[in-house]
């Protein structure tokens, strides 16, 4: 039996794949630190674009993680989206309700 050499097999973490992982574990750390949630993840997304984290803001005002952000859009539905340390934010806030 001839073993399959190193460089020629099929690679699961590819170069690309580690440097995704390592960029979002590295954006949730430093989220974590600065006490937020990261309630899902999408490493690769179908676009092939860098990896998305929705993040809770738990009683952080939505304006100081932005202000940390590359870029960031507030869409006319009131959903934030973002950039940060090379990887996209989706940020969730719940809703507060003034109804009782």
């Amino acid at each position: 039996m001839e073993l399959i050499d190193n460089t020629t097999a099929p690679r699961i973490f590819t170069p690309t794949r580690i440097e995704k992982m390592a960029a979002a574990n590295a954006a949730a750390r430093s989220l974590r630190s600065l006490g937020l949630r990261v309630i899902d993840e999408d490493l690769f997304p179908k676009d092939q674009g860098a990896p998305i984290l929705l993040v809770d803001l738990g009683t952080m005002p939505a304006e100081y993680l932005r202000g940390l952000c590359d870029v960031s859009t507030r869409q006319a539905d009131g959903h934030i989206t973002a950039q940060f340390q090379g990887v996209r934010l989706a940020i969730w806030q719940d809703e507060v309700r003034h109804d009782g």
